[in-house]
């Protein structure tokens, strides 16, 4: 079972189109599969998610971006996932999940340390420039093989990808349309390239971003397009022998797939950040910060919000009472809204 979001999303969702007037319109200023079909572990063995792990002390967890995986000790995000150190420092890794009703019997890692670039800039104003992190694993996993690690473009791909016609697959498992999910399964979605001159003319997006628009579906009324929650993964190309990660989903208009506007996803451009991605597997990057306390960026943890028990009012869930979860989850929800994180599901153990 899980809980949606509260209606506190709409009213900071507001005030964040409001700050944002300055930069883009209120159609353009959400991070974030629509008109999607399942996708299946064995044909993306190096998807990966991001959650917020409570199990241990209140009883809940909840996936809020999308991974993939670059090697045995560290999977790749966006980074404007991991500007909150709180969500940081009980954040978990959950390897190959194709449902997320398979969270429990799933590998899952803790993270141990966040790494992004000193020029990363976030928020809409800035169309979250730079927005790619590595997160470090706290051990190596288990039983995923060199060969299920995501495989990076290499110098010249973007001659062939950034090409009219070019055709990608978006993989993750946000929102099936704005605010809403019916789907737990993994979803793929297949989406076009657009040239930079409409990219630019959406939302001033200049280079190291990749535009993407999808088929239009005449039952939903929408476009082919990643969602809330999508924030993170991989936009995939295909270069005629294998898919390579060409893209890591940032943003996109705040309603998914809307059929009034000429771009449906931008996504990170990989290519320009490989020498950063191999530097930072190859032990030289210093991390923003470490559940061990240390950081060096972000914002500082704060105290879990406390609420006392009684017994007329209890009401068990992970020893906490129905109060004090209502008002966890709230909290929850106000800082992730604050960080335009993409978490979308409270799952109650």
């Amino acid at each position: 079972m899980f809980i949606g979001e509260s209606s506190m999303r709409n009213v900071l969702l507001l005030m964040l189109v409001f700050s944002a007037q300055y930069a883009v319109s209120a159609e353009q200023v959400s991070p974030a599969i629509v008109n999607g079909n399942n996708a299946y572990i064995s044909s993306y063995p190096y998807m990966a998610s991001l959650y917020y792990d409570r199990r241990e002390d209140y009883g809940y967890y909840g996936n809020y971006c999308g991974a993939t995986i670059l090697d045995a000790k560290h999977v790749m995000t966006a980074a404007h996932c991991v500007q909150d150190n709180y969500y940081n420092k009980y954040t978990t890794v959950v390897l190959q999940l194709e449902r997320e009703g398979d969270f429990n019997s799933a590998q899952k890692i803790p993270a141990k340390s966040f790494y992004y670039r000193d020029d990363y800039r976030d928020g809409s104003y800035y169309l979250w420039e730079n927005d790619i992190a590595i997160i470090e694993l706290e051990y190596a996993m288990e039983g995923v093989p060199s060969s299920q690690f995501v495989p990076l473009p290499v110098s010249g791909d973007d001659a062939n990808y950034r090409v009219n016609g070019a055709k990608f697959q978006a993989v993750g498992h946000g929102n099936t349309k704005s605010n809403y999910d019916s789907s737990d399964h993994l979803l793929q979605v297949a989406l076009d390239y657009v040239d930079q001159v409409t990219c630019t003319a959406f939302a001033s997006v200049k280079g190291g971003h990749i535009c993407t628009k999808g088929d239009y579906n005449a039952t939903s009324g929408l476009h082919g397009a990643i969602c809330q929650g999508d924030s993170g993964g991989p936009l995939l190309w295909f270069d005629g022998s294998k898919y390579r990660q060409i893209g890591i989903a940032s943003f996109g208009p705040s309603v998914c797939g809307n059929p009034s506007v000429s771009v449906h996803g931008v996504f990170t451009e990989v290519l320009d950040y490989v020498p950063w991605i191999n530097s930072v597997l190859a032990g030289n990057e210093t991390p923003k910060y470490s559940v061990d306390g240390s950081t060096t960026g972000g914002v500082v943890p704060k105290s879990e919000p406390e609420a006392e028990a009684t017994s007329d009012t209890s009401s068990e869930a992970g020893g906490v009472s129905l109060l004090a979860m209502i008002l966890l989850l709230i909290a929850a929800c106000w800082r992730q809204q604050v960080t335009l994180q993409g978490r979308q599901k409270i799952f109650i153990r």
